[in-house]
């Protein structure tokens, strides 16, 4: 029995374990059956208590087919490739950057330490021109892999409206030849 609500506050009602079962695709997903079906236990049990195995080759195999269309694409595939390798040596400048930043603050450390005031100031001025020249490469890095995902939302959205929307226009055609249907847009 749970515990009693505080004061002031009412306790949701539980359903029947029959009327808790799960929509049509969580439990084809489970293997078992929707809406209980003629048995009652079945498509009961959450799907977060049983998830599914990975399929790596499966993962890797759908993640191909997304991606390289687009860098293969004669229309786009300069332009995404000039982002991609652009972005990656943005993330290798600010590595670099970060252990010259280290390395900097190491030898600045030290002179602090040996008592050698010029070795310091001078250590001190490389640091602060380091982290300055981070700042535009980082906007940089941030402006461009967001240029380069939203260049890859665009060509995966006019991929799939081409051939959903294509020369047939069955969309269409099903929308004005047959009017007896009523929602062919959600089929």
């Amino acid at each position: 029995k749970p515990p009693p609500c505080p004061a002031g506050w009412s306790r949701a009602p539980q359903l029947p374990a029959a009327d808790r079962a799960q929509p049509p695709i969580a439990a084809a997903a489970m293997g078992g059956k929707a809406g209980g079906g003629a048995d009652p236990g079945a498509g009961t049990k959450d799907v977060s208590d049983n998830p599914k195995a990975v399929n790596w080759m499966q993962l890797a195999r759908a993640m191909w087919t997304l991606w390289v269309p687009f860098f293969t694409d004669p229309a786009v595939r300069m332009k995404a490739w000039a982002m991609l390798l652009t972005v990656v040596g943005l993330v290798f400048l600010q590595v670099w950057a970060v252990l010259k930043i280290s390395d900097q603050s190491k030898d600045m450390t030290n002179a602090l330490h040996k008592l050698h005031p010029d070795q310091f100031w001078q250590h001190l001025r490389i640091l602060v021109l380091i982290t300055f020249s981070i700042a535009p490469l980082a906007f940089t890095h941030h402006v461009l892999s967001g240029a380069l995902s939203l260049e890859w939302r665009r060509y995966l959205t006019h991929r799939l409206f081409a051939r959903y929307i294509n020369s047939d226009q069955a969309f269409y055609r099903l929308k004005m030849e047959d009017t007896t249907i009523d929602n062919p847009d959600q089929r």
